[in-house]
């Protein structure tokens, strides 16, 4: 299966969804619940921790850039790098990247560009 071809079985509440993995912009958690954002700005908020959306979406370029935020680096419009680490999603969404996660984020963001 080509990897854009990728999808995701997601249960929100009765419902489950299949869903595209490139369509997905990022992946935010708060408590149990994890909110996926999608580029049309569609949202769907599941019970799903991050660390388990982070296992199985790492092979299709997602990166945790902090305790509560998974991203998928596709979609990074861009990133300013010095005291803030800020990244701009290409739906405007503003994520800080921790300070501990910057180097490996630098190093998976520019691989990404070649």
């Amino acid at each position: 299966m080509n990897r854009k071809d990728k999808k995701i079985i997601l249960k929100e509440r009765n419902t489950i969804i299949q869903v595209d993995i490139e369509s997905i912009t990022m992946i935010v958690c708060e408590g149990y619940l994890s909110t996926i954002c999608f580029l049309n700005e569609k949202r769907i908020s599941v019970s799903k921790l991050l660390k388990d959306f982070e296992t199985e979406l790492i092979p299709y370029g997602f990166f945790r850039v902090n305790r509560n935020t998974l991203v998928n680096l596709k979609h990074i419009y861009s990133f300013q790098n010095g005291c803030k680490r800020l990244i701009t999603m290409v739906d405007g969404n503003k994520i800080i990247v921790s300070f501990r996660k910057i180097s490996q984020f630098k190093k998976n963001f520019t691989s990404l560009s070649r």
